[in-house]
């Protein structure tokens, strides 16, 4: 990171960003493709928390501080996911 006046920002020196190319997206389908787990639990950071909900994602619990890192308890139920999906369907067709 270099300083530039009051404000941070990060160096890239002739890269391309990695952002906003679906790469968290597709990581996250492959993980649900292989995953047995009905249930995900994640201790979020604050920043992060807005991409897990858009994951699917719910808050469980306020911000909460372990060991001094601020972090969001969050949960992924795959069956929630599925219900509403289905319960969509469901209404489109009606």
């Amino acid at each position: 990171m270099l300083r530039s006046g009051s404000s941070f920002r990060q160096n890239t020196a002739d890269c391309d960003s990695p952002h906003r190319l679906g790469i968290g997206r597709r990581l996250w389908k492959t993980f649900l493709a292989d995953s047995d787990q009905d249930e995900i639990t994640v201790n979020s950071s604050l920043y992060a928390v807005r991409i897990y909900e858009k994951f699917g994602f719910i808050k469980t619990a306020d911000p909460q501080e372990d060991s001094g890192i601020r972090c969001v308890p969050i949960l992924y139920r795959k069956r929630d996911m599925m219900t509403d999906y289905e319960n969509a369907i469901s209404v489109m067709k009606e």
